[in-house]
């Protein structure tokens, strides 16, 4: 009876061996058609084999059709400095266009490594980095149309809102004592005079000085309605004449 029962137990232990066995082959199997695993040292990459895995195509945090090229994310197909591959820079005045660094078409320009027409493009019109300002479109290498906030009036930019010539419309002219304001013409207010459409006091604006027009020379103050030289500090202005009044 004791040898049956030995004998037994060496047979469920054998068989146990042969289990384990099998899973072991049956595992690295497993482990093989997932890309993982291999013989010691190798490893293969796939997604879900450890946290560390990295794509073919380099670092997984750039995006679809991006490559990792020391720290940055770039597109080897248009960038001129990793152009086909990492460290692969095209020549001066030369672009990349599919993963190939070649010269600009005829009529662009190399501006910034991208290929761009100076006749059109609003931001090199003309040359490089000329931008035009936001509202005017690039027009035979020129800036053309007003900025924003601005309209044309018969080839001049001009703000309607305040421009007494063209209040509230191209032409719009108010009249004599009226200055525009938010695009209406309006009395000025008591002590302002309206000049070229706006309200100024002609006591002290220095564009208008006594009179419509008249302009203090640079370096002189409008001080009741007359363009003067201002006195240095502790003398007046006596007839024209800088004199210190403290002193007898």
């Amino acid at each position: 009876m004791t040898a049956g029962v030995c004998l037994r137990q060496s047979s469920i232990t054998l068989i146990a061996e042969v289990v384990m066995r099998n899973l072991a082959l049956i595992t690295s199997f497993v482990l093989v058609l997932s890309g993982c695993g291999g013989g010691e040292g190798d490893h293969i990459a796939s997604p879900g084999c450890d946290a560390g895995a990295h794509s073919e195509s380099g670092d997984m945090s750039c995006g679809h059709g991006l490559t990792s090229c020391h720290g940055d994310c770039v597109n080897l197909g248009t960038s001129a400095t990793n152009c086909g591959a990492c460290g692969m820079a095209c020549p001066m005045a030369q672009v990349c266009v599919e993963s190939h660094c070649t010269g600009c078409a005829q009529g662009l320009t190399n501006c910034h490594d991208v290929c761009v027409n100076l006749a059109q493009n609003g931001d090199n019109c003309g040359t490089c980095g000329n931008a035009c300002a936001q509202g005017q479109t690039c027009i035979d290498s020129h800036c053309a149309g007003c900025a924003m906030g601005l309209s044309e009036c018969h080839g001049v930019c001009v703000n309607l809102g305040t421009n007494g010539d063209n209040c509230g419309a191209c032409g719009n002219a108010c009249a004599q004592g009226q200055a525009c304001v938010d695009k209406h013409c309006v009395a000025c207010a008591m002590g302002l005079t309206s000049c070229h459409g706006v309200c100024v006091n002609l006591g002290n604006n220095g564009d208008n000085c006594g009179a419509c027009g008249v302009a203090c020379a640079q370096g002189q103050l409008c001080d009741g309605g007359h363009c003067i030289t201002p006195c240095p500090q502790g003398q007046t202005n006596c007839g024209g004449h800088c004199v210190n009044l403290n002193e007898s």
